[in-house]
């Protein structure tokens, strides 16, 4: 296994700490569609990828027209269960297993449109503005630790066990007080 290059993530590091990627998430929502500016706040509210995402998004559009949502979203634990779909979030190396998000949000969601990244992408492009969204992820797993969630939660939410005996046999993290807390926080995440 291939060690990772220590100035390489020092240089991200360096970076992101003086990121403005708020003030830009913010300048996007006047040119972006209601349904690209639902899915933008989706990926900041996340700490999935791009393409997870975008299949999350239109996974819950397309469930919930066919009145089976629930198969999806956990009502109990107010989040969206990806590892009931292997095939589009379980890979060899980048996993997803859960979302947390709040029923008003997901209805939102559930009520939009479709996206696809490349209109997102060339409707920015066409006003010179960079793309940044996969700054998002950084940015809300940084959050997230700046507000006292745990690194193994961040960890788990982002898709990774980490290789720990104790992380992997014994750490139990009860779902429905995390549940709680991320979704206090993400109310809160715009006014940063």
């Amino acid at each position: 296994m291939a060690r990772p290059d220590s100035l390489k993530a020092f240089l991200r590091i360096l970076n992101a700490s003086n990121s403005d990627i708020m003030l830009w998430y913010n300048s996007t929502v006047p040119w972006l569609r209601d349904n690209e500016r639902l899915f933008s706040k989706f990926l900041l509210h996340s700490v999935l990828r791009m393409d997870e995402a975008i299949n999350s998004f239109n996974l819950v559009i397309q469930l919930a027209r066919e009145n089976k949502l629930s198969q999806y979203y956990d009502e109990n634990l107010n989040c969206l269960c990806h590892f009931k779909y292997p095939k589009t979030f379980i890979r060899r190396t980048k996993n997803c297993f859960i979302t947390f998000t709040s029923p008003k949000f997901l209805s939102e969601i559930a009520a939009s449109e479709i996206v696809a990244y490349a209109s997102s992408r060339k409707r920015l492009e066409r006003k010179k503005i960079r793309l940044r969204f996969n700054e998002l992820r950084d940015y809300f797993g940084t959050y997230l630790l700046n507000h006292e969630v745990l690194e193994q939660e961040v960890h788990l939410l982002q898709g990774r066990i980490p290789i720990s005996v104790f992380a992997r046999h014994y750490w139990s993290p009860k779902l429905k007080e995390l549940s709680n807390k991320i979704i206090a926080l993400t109310e809160n995440l715009e006014r940063t």
